[in-house]
């Protein structure tokens, strides 16, 4: 399987068996060995049985959470592995770089406008290896302060911003970035909400829009530098009697030769009934090879379905899409962790992943509705589930060889369990962030899977 950083660790070790005499690579006698004789006479030699293959141990094997630092800010956006090592960032421009996952080092995002009063806010973080992008919006004059007082959404209008950095620790922005023109019926802005790397150069990035307390949208922008942004052609729209006209969530990868695939959902929780199907996430998939045409995907179930993150295929053969999430949506607390895979993007098989203690649930019914990040690691893949209702917490991890077949890590004990909701993989291997046990107002805390 490849992998972004370091090879897999899966290899045979066989020990070969050795010959009656020593000979050089050639096959004659080495300097200093007797040659056998060679008259009909010599009895023939009687070969030693070969050793049998010593046993590769699983690296999936044994694998738990170790705690090895932590982060002080309760509100991670994302965190990402390149080559350099690891970036966290939260809502509020801060961010940190770390080599090996157990300190890190703080430092903010430029921001500087005329007017000090308004104020930018990061979306989420991407990277394509080597360079690390961030996304998300900045205010922008004339605002008005009815609406956020009274929870119609931003008191000022939004734009869009980004921010590129190639060693995690000093970063440039593309203030004041594009400008786009709102939808008809909106007038709050728009905002980066999701990023990823295009690896035929490039990067995608999805574009929302405000309307009131609703952020929603399915417009694409691409840039090939993180700083100068041009729009690209949305992806083919569904909308149902029970949909907003723009997905409440869009987001994407692209594999080597630069496919696309992008999933957009609507979830609106707060439609009933459920029984009646009312309010039921819905999510669709498309595809395209260059951000400008798209063919949608009728071979995806997305009703009563939620997609979280996705993976493009890795250049190993038979390296599967990958989208993980939940299905099985009865209501807005009742849904399993599920994956989907393809070899094509068309046709999709889920598979429901086992956990821990069966269905996640904290005592006063929060649940882990489905996985909540994905990481194709230098072990191979992990996918991660976190919950914290401010007294009880619980975690699942799910690891796999290929993408397909999914193992649930065991929980090293019973009760309250804290792990990691967001993983990342670099220098170090894989390392995930979730709430800290000791202070989960002011912290989060980091483990390596180990």
């Amino acid at each position: 399987m490849s992998r972004l950083l370091g090879a897999s660790l899966l290899s045979i070790v066989l020990i070969a068996g050795c010959g009656s005499g020593a000979t050089s690579p050639g096959g004659t006698p080495a300097p200093g060995a007797s040659a056998s004789p060679t008259t009909s006479a010599a009895a023939p030699a009687t070969p030693s049985p070969s050793p049998a293959a010593t046993p590769t141990p699983d690296p999936l094997t044994g694998l738990a959470w170790q705690p090895i630092g932590t982060i002080a800010s309760p509100n991670i956006r994302g965190v990402v592995g390149f080559a350099d090592g690891y970036v966290a960032v939260d809502s509020t421009l801060n961010v940190w770089f770390s080599r090996g996952g157990a300190t890190w080092q703080a430092s903010k995002l430029p921001f500087k406008v005329k007017k000090d009063k308004l104020e930018a806010h990061v979306q989420a973080i991407t990277t394509d290896g080597t360079r690390v992008l961030v996304v998300g919006a900045y205010e922008r004059e004339p605002c008005r302060p009815g609406p956020a007082l009274t929870g119609g959404g931003p008191e000022c209008p939004l734009a869009p911003l980004a921010w590129i950095s190639d060693d995690g620790r000093t970063w440039t922005s593309a203030y004041p970035g594009p400008l786009p023109a709102d939808p008809k019926g909106y007038d709050q802005g728009s905002e980066f909400v999701a990023a990823w790397p295009v690896p035929t150069g490039g990067w995608d990035a999805a574009l929302s829009y405000w309307n009131g307390e609703s952020l929603h949208g399915r417009d694409l922008m691409h840039s090939a530098d993180g700083l100068k942004w041009t729009a690209l052609e949305p992806a083919p729209s569904t909308v149902t009697n029970d949909s907003d006209p723009f997905p409440w969530t869009h987001d994407g990868v692209a594999d080597g030769s630069g496919l696309r695939l992008l999933w957009q959902g609507w979830s609106d929780f707060t439609r009933e009934p459920f029984a009646s199907g009312a309010g039921r996430p819905t999510f669709t998939l498309a595809t395209s090879p260059d951000g400008r045409t798209w063919t949608a995907i009728d071979g995806f179930d997305g009703k009563d379905v939620e997609v979280t993150a996705g993976l493009a295929p890795t250049a190993e053969p038979s390296s599967p899409w990958i989208l993980a999430g939940a299905s099985g949506f009865a209501d807005e607390n009742t849904s399993v962790p599920t994956l989907w895979t393809s070899t094509d993007t068309s046709t999709w098989t889920a598979t429901i992943l086992p956990t821990p203690n069966g269905l996640i649930a904290t005592p006063d019914g929060v649940l882990i509705r489905g996985v909540q990040s994905l990481v194709d690691g230098s072990i191979g893949y992990v996918a991660v589930a976190a919950a914290w209702d401010g007294e009880q917490a619980d975690q699942a991890t799910w690891l796999s060889h290929d993408g397909l077949t999914w193992t649930a890590m065991e929980h090293s004990s019973s009760g309250s369990v804290f792990g990691p909701g967001i993983v990342a993989d670099g220098p170090a291997g894989v390392i995930g962030i979730g709430p800290d046990q000791t202070d989960p107002d002011h912290a989060v805390a980091v483990w390596q899977l180990r």
